[in-house]
């Protein structure tokens, strides 16, 4: 016997109390067995059928590769641009100033370097005075920034290549975000490092290798008889005395820090070269880069051998201070990681 539609159509106000209830406790019993196994839920009190994602598939939706959430925001963070962001660049600003303010006072001439006394018979500072040097200050500074400046941009994009960011706009955000942050914790440390140096040639007065040649002393002025000099008059140019006592450069010192601070940067950020001697072959080079920046103001008669072993191990500290407690390179990346269950019975 067929039915009329009017007749088949599902009337909820023709059942009964106990009817419905019934219906409605077993949609619920298979709903809860469907997302026990992971299929989807259906409900057929309603003239049409209603399909629901089950709560497993809601929870795994992350690893799906079109799912912005694929991404942690912790790793990718947007281009700062308000008003708390800027304030934070400001103070970044007055924190780099503040740790500059030695080596200012000191090139502005506004510090003076303490009067170191002298041997008669002391040949360390018996050197001729070279005309000029093999490499320049402003060479070498210009230098050691523009190789670092190369290679920590290149760093930070293949950085941001390795997090697959999902769109053009973000990836520019986020590798401004990241130079900006290497670099300035590059020119952070750098600048402490010369600070330190300008403290320490300021406070001690090291004389340097060709002082006498430039301090041309009184011989009047003072007798050798007496065993250390401390009183005595110099009679040239008193720009070139002044000069000949900070046997402590903090333009050696800064390229020193400069390349070792590339060389734990190539360790943290170059780990996803296919080549395992490229690596350390760049490190061996900066390495030499920072050796050299030492050897040569030895050779011009411009620092003694242990002003530089001193500025080598300075400049190692400051690098990996900068390195390890500054700019976080070596911070674990705290990625989104969604563990998929396993189905039921899969587990014995």
């Amino acid at each position: 016997m067929a039915l009329s539609p009017k007749d088949s159509a599902w009337d909820p106000a023709q059942m009964g109390e106990a009817q419905r209830q019934a219906t409605w406790t077993g949609s619920a019993t298979t709903s809860e067995a469907a997302l026990s196994h992971g299929e989807p839920k259906s409900w057929t009190h309603s003239p049409h059928t209603v399909m629901a994602l089950p709560e497993l598939v809601v929870r795994q939706q992350c690893l799906w590769p079109g799912d912005p959430r694929r991404t942690p925001p912790s790793t990718l963070p947007p281009l700062p641009c308000s008003g708390t962001a800027k304030m934070l660049v400001a103070l970044d600003m007055l924190c780099l100033l503040l740790v500059s303010t030695p080596t200012i006072l000191c090139e502005s001439g506004l510090m003076v370097p303490h009067i170191q006394g002298f041997f008669c018979d002391d040949t360390s500072i018996s050197y001729p005075r070279v005309a000029h040097f093999t490499i320049e200050d402003s060479a070498l500074i210009t230098m050691g920034f523009l190789i670092s400046i190369f290679t920590i941009s290149l760093g930070e994009m293949l950085h941001v290549q390795s997090l697959q960011p999902n769109s053009w706009a973000f990836k520019n955000s986020t590798y401004v975000i990241l130079v900006y942050k290497q670099l300035g914790t590059f020119v952070f440390g750098g600048m402490a490092n010369c600070s330190l140096a300008s403290i320490t040639k300021m406070t001690v007065g090291n004389l340097r290798p060709h002082f006498l040649a430039v301090c041309q002393p009184d011989p009047t002025s003072f007798n050798c008889d007496s065993g250390f000099i401390s009183n005595y008059t110099c009679t040239g140019d008193p720009a070139d005395v002044l000069e000949a006592r900070k046997s402590f450069s903090e333009h050696t010192a800064f390229g020193i820090y400069a390349m070792l601070y590339l060389m734990v940067y190539v360790q943290a950020r170059y780990r996803g070269c296919k080549s395992k001697l490229l690596r350390p072959t760049a490190q061996l080079f900066f390495l030499t880069l920072a050796l050299c920046a030492s050897y040569i103001h030895t050779l011009d008669y411009w620092n003694h051998p242990h002003d530089v072993a001193i500025r080598f191990l300075q400049g190692a500290l400051v690098a990996a201070w900068a390195a390890f407690y500054v700019s976080g390179l070596f911070d674990p990346q705290k990625e989104l990681q969604c563990q998929v269950p396993a189905a039921p019975g899969a587990q014995e």
